[in-house]
């Protein structure tokens, strides 16, 4: 019996692993490694995360330390600036991005602005440094925070601040710009003054209570929005207290402005000395006084601008869209919107109407032996907006504010041709610019086109027949 057992077994042990066992072997065995490589790679990846956080914790520790150093907390602003490259660091086949964030606390909250722009005072600076490594979802950071409490006294009770800042359009601080404040009505007071920092801050510091007219001085062919190369605001100065004082500038496009009459450019002597040109974009309508200039500065709007000849912020009947459709005319509408780039030109054709007035009266003969002849010898033509037809702004006595006045005539005319925006008018001439001793008389004034004479009234209708 042993020897048949020990046969069988001989004959088994010939057999060896039969296909299936093999195959069941190596699957359990790739499991096993796979787990067990799986497990080595993400020790691997949490080392290097490990190590790549704490080289970053040390970047921005680093950068606190440093921040710390610096005796001038008002030096202390985001970095890197606009416009600046970004900061980074190379260790361990590893490239870190360092970017440090620093805002003021001045309200009772302890919320952060830029350059204060909450008001209140000066507590304390605070710093936040944020570290970023990796690329894409691995994109991995650690940020490290700290507050800087300034070395000397800001804030006096019996004195104020004014916080300025300086911005563009995207609300990024603009650096370098000189900032004053001087009081207001006062040309030869004490004049305060500052430059703007990277995120576009200034502070000017224990400044006496009262009212101030902050300016800031743009240089580098700036504008701000209410088209104003030399920007100014009114500050209120309140002891133990800040004021925030904000502008928002860019670099200035320009418009090739041509004025024209039935599409024929007219000549700067006949328009009026003190002609103004409004901007009318979704920001708001600012007029500009151009004075015929062939160029006129304008904030770089994205959306641009409608641009109007005279000054519809202080006459509606100047706009063309202030004139209603009726029976015999299409409602009035303004030029087509115009863009410009910054530092960019766009050319614009601006409409306006001519009259003509005639009966002047001429001088001949030398000036000690010379005479008149017959007729007006006043040299000076103003314009004055006829209310309540024009809707405009009038002053207590019920006088329009605005008027358009226009040079001098020469001695030998005895006719003139003047443009005009739109609206309702009357002439007058005088002795000097702007007088109104002599209403102009219809049968002097000839109008052209669909514009109309009623006495003396003019209406200059931007509306098509």
């Amino acid at each position: 019996m042993i020897r048949a057992i020990r046969q069988r077994l001989d004959a088994r042990a010939d057999e060896g692993f039969s296909l299936i066992e093999v195959i069941v072997a190596m699957f359990i065995f790739g499991l096993i490694a796979t787990g067990v490589i799986y497990s080595m790679m993400q020790v691997l990846v949490v080392t290097r995360d490990s190590r790549a956080r704490q080289v970053a914790a040390n970047l921005a520790a680093q950068e606190i330390d440093f921040v710390r150093d610096v005796e001038d907390v008002f030096a202390v602003t985001d970095a890197p600036g606009v416009g600046d490259p970004a900061r980074e660091v190379s260790l361990n086949s590893e490239v870190y991005t360092i970017t440090r964030t620093a805002d003021w606390v001045t309200n009772p909250e302890g919320e952060l602005e830029t350059c204060g722009a909450g008001g209140g005072t000066l507590k304390y600076k605070s710093v936040t440094v944020t570290v970023e490594w990796g690329s894409g979802d691995n994109r991995r950071s650690v940020e490290s925070t700290t507050l800087l409490n300034p070395n000397e006294r800001l804030n006096d009770p019996t004195l104020g601040t004014i916080m300025v800042s300086v911005a563009d359009l995207n609300g990024a601080g603009i650096g370098s710009i000189a900032v004053s404040a001087r009081a207001s009505g006062s040309p030869s007071g004490t004049l305060y003054t500052g430059t703007t920092d990277s995120q576009g801050c200034a502070y000017l510091l224990r400044i006496p209570p009262g009212t101030y007219d902050v300016e800031i001085s743009t240089g580098g062919g700036y504008i701000d929005v209410n088209q104003d190369t030399t920007p100014s605001k009114s500050a209120s100065v309140i002891a133990g207290a800040s004021v925030a004082s904000s502008f928002t500038i860019a670099v200035a496009g320009n418009l090739d402005v041509d004025f024209v009459a039935d599409g024929v450019d007219v000549p700067s002597s006949e328009l009026p000395a003190n002609m103004h040109a409004t901007t009318i974009s979704t920001y708001g309508v600012v007029a500009v006084e151009n004075n015929g200039a062939s160029t006129m500065p304008v904030y770089p709007f994205p959306d641009g601008y409608a641009v109007v000849a005279g000054d519809t912020t202080q006459c509606e009947a100047i706009d063309p869209q202030w004139w209603p459709e009726d029976a015999a005319h299409s409602a009035g509408e303004r030029q087509p919107v115009v863009t410009v780039a910054p530092g960019g030109t766009q050319s614009i054709d601006i409409p306006v109407r001519r009259v003509s007035l005639s009966g002047f009266a001429t001088y001949s003969g030398s000036w000690w032996g010379g005479s008149w002849s017959s007729g007006d010898r006043n040299r000076y033509i103003t314009a004055v907006p006829v209310n309540p037809d024009a809707e405009c702004a009038v002053n207590g006595s019920g006088t329009p504010y605005l008027s358009y006045r226009f040079n001098s005539l020469s001695n030998s005319a005895n006719s003139a041709t003047i443009a005009l925006p739109y609206g309702v008018w009357q002439l007058y001439t005088g002795t000097s610019a702007g007088s109104t001793s002599t209403l102009v008389t219809s049968s002097r004034i000839t109008v052209t086109g669909g514009d109309s004479l009623s006495g003396t009234t003019i209406v200059l209708d931007p509306r098509a027949p």
